[in-house]
């Protein structure tokens, strides 16, 4: 017998014996009312005999000339609410009895025996498809255990074939975000990488349109394949979205610029060990390079790795040898 079969039985038999409780239930309470009917009538009765007594003795004392009219018409009237109200009881009785077997006539017609359930092990197996492919990274429980499958975690599955990259963003800085921004990665456990999402394939999913009250960000979602599965769920990020977009620009390493006075300032080779002092206007940082406006021209040799130095020499160039900076 398949799984669902044996549980939709299950289902079935709890819900029979649902109507049955239901129905024990409704007859204790008729069993209850019955004895209160009983005990009304057995006083009914009582006060009928009393009655007929009384009316009889003081009709009795009315023909000797003894007894009042009064007397005799309250008697009189007494019997006949004592009459009444025996007839009530025993109608009330005959109700309560015919309620009884209606209801046990209702037991036998609509709950029907229900079919014995499978005994074998393979029976009370069910199927649970996997909702989407990937791995098992947790087992919630053991075999054995009884699930609710509404609510329970039975297994987490983790499919990272394409992971999601969350980027938060400083309000103050929402107005510098490009229309559809591109990002690149910078992840501690990979240092000397750089990760461009865009030439990895991937692709801007979400800009939040909600401020978080705690941090003051909104979040920015990128989708990257993992076709090299470099990445794990729940890795940090250093996340570097674009702002501002450069095309056909100049730019220079981000080593061969040093602040001077609060200015960024490079050194163009000219000949030899000769060097210029060059004021520069930046613009767009990405991916190690920093885009120069003006400056430095394009094709012109700049000092990258020590660029510092060169400064302190322009600063005193006796303390330095062979050499010297205009």
């Amino acid at each position: 017998m398949p799984a669902t079969e044996v549980f939709q039985l299950s289902a079935n038999r709890a819900q029979v014996q649902g109507l049955e409780t239901e129905l024990a239930l409704r007859e204790l309470d008729l069993d209850t009312k019955a004895l209160e009917v009983e005990r009304a009538l057995i006083q009914s009765h009582a006060k009928l005999d009393y009655a007929k007594r009384a009316h009889e003795r003081v009709a009795g004392l009315r023909e000797k000339g003894v007894g009042t009219e009064q007397q005799f018409e309250e008697t009189q009237q007494n019997l006949r609410l004592a009459e009444a109200e025996q007839e009530a009881a025993r109608a009330m009785k005959h109700s309560y009895e015919e309620a009884r077997g209606r209801l046990a006539k209702l037991r036998a017609q609509a709950i029907p025996s229900p079919a014995p359930l499978p005994t074998d092990v393979e029976s009370y197996r069910l199927p649970l498809p996997a909702p989407i492919s990937g791995e098992i990274v947790s087992v919630a429980h053991i075999e054995g255990e009884h699930l609710d499958a509404a609510h329970q975690e039975v297994f987490r599955i983790v499919n990272v074939d394409h992971v999601w990259v969350v980027g938060n963003i400083s309000e103050f800085d929402l107005a510098r975000l490009a229309e559809k921004p591109s990002a690149s990665l910078i992840l501690p456990s990979y240092p000397d990488r750089r990760f461009d999402i865009l030439a990895l394939g991937g692709r801007l999913v979400n800009v939040g349109k909600v401020v978080d009250p705690q941090t003051r960000t909104v979040s920015v979602v990128f989708e990257l394949p993992n076709r090299e599965g470099l990445f794990r769920v729940g890795m940090f990020a250093e996340v570097h979205v674009e702002t501002q977009r450069a095309v056909d620009a100049t730019a220079v390493l981000e080593e061969a610029i040093v602040m001077d006075n609060g200015r960024p300032i490079a050194f163009v080779l000219i000949e030899g060990e000769s060097f210029q002092r060059r004021e520069l206007e930046l613009g767009v940082r990405d991916s190690g390079f920093v885009e120069v406006k003006s400056g430095v021209d394009s094709g012109e040799r700049l000092i990258t790795k020590g660029a510092y130095a060169v400064k302190l020499a322009a600063q005193s160039p006796a303390s330095f040898g062979a050499g010297h900076v205009h």
